[in-house]
């Protein structure tokens, strides 16, 4: 499998004032473009619970499903633009079905985005004995047939739809055959040890972590968001367990640009982290730390 993050966006009809400025009247309504029952209705679904709870307005998740999230997606397009009706947005809505469809009833204008909702691992999979890695893939790409006849004298492409389809499929092939290479994957290595063990194994790190974590968690709390979307946990794990070398705000927000951190989170967290980093908090000594042992 080729590993690659997915994207969900929370997004409303462009121009769509603030959800805390919603109309009272009727409750605010997520459209989820996918069938009830998948990971995007379970966070969406999780997202309103906590929406509904911080608002003070009802907010409810409606599915619906179909054209590949076209049908969801064109009827928040066509919304009363009044904050009310919220769509989330995957990669497909937003990134490849206006490449893809040729007469898709909404443009990705037509949107205004109001939050990363999250990022999960996406995949390619191959058969075992099929493509093991992106090169590879596009490698095998090119091979693919280059006329409409050797199309549809490949197995499982019969068929009156697939002789319709025939011409659209070539040029995908040859767009992929014209792909010199592809953008680097962005896997990020070396990761940190469980945090249990930093004391052990590094106490400096395991200071400037406990320290940070307290603020961050502070900030999330007035903003009303979850610690995890106001920074990744990840993130400060690993910037923690290596700092820069020098550590300055403008040194910290790069460490966690390059990690994949939104513009406005690096904004807030940014002073927090390198204040944390500079005056760490000492640990308990380590006999302190450990639980004692009840007698019987």
């Amino acid at each position: 499998m080729i590993p690659a993050p997915r994207r969900l966006v929370l997004a409303a009809v462009l121009a769509a004032p603030a959800i805390a400025r919603a109309q009272q009247q009727r409750p605010v309504t997520i459209i989820v473009p996918f069938a009830a029952g998948g990971s995007t209705d379970v966070l969406s679904r999780l997202m309103a619970e906590r929406m509904t709870q911080t608002l003070g307005q009802t907010v409810l998740v409606e599915n619906r499903a179909g054209g590949n999230t076209i049908v969801g997606a064109e009827y928040v397009a066509r919304a009363q633009p009044d904050g009310n009706t919220l769509l989330m947005a995957a990669g497909t809505t937003l990134s490849i079905n206006p490449i893809v469809v040729k007469n898709l009833p909404y443009k990705v204008e037509d949107f205004a985005p109001i939050t990363l909702a999250t990022t999960y691992p996406f995949g390619i999979i191959t058969q075992n004995k099929g493509p093991a890695d992106i090169p590879a893939l596009v490698a095998a790409a090119k091979a693919m047939p280059t006329t409409v006849p050797q199309l549809l004298g490949t197995k499982g492409f019969h068929g009156r739809a697939a002789q319709r389809e025939a011409p659209r499929w070539l040029r995908c092939i040859a767009a992929a055959k014209a792909l010199e290479d592809l953008p680097p994957l962005h896997l990020p290595t070396n990761a940190p040890p469980p945090p249990r063990v930093w004391a052990d194994r590094d106490l400096a790190a395991a200071e400037r972590l406990q320290t940070a974590r307290p603020l961050l968690q502070e900030k999330a709390d007035d903003l009303k968001l979850p610690l995890e979307n106001l920074l990744t946990p990840d993130y400060l794990r690993r910037v923690a367990w290596r700092p820069p070398a020098e550590v300055s705000e403008a040194a910290i927000a790069e460490e966690l640009r390059e990690l994949g951190a939104r513009p406005w989170q690096i904004r807030l967290v940014a002073p927090l982290i390198t204040g944390a980093f500079l005056n760490p908090q000492p640990l308990p000594p380590k006999e302190a730390r450990e639980p004692k042992e009840s007698s019987a």
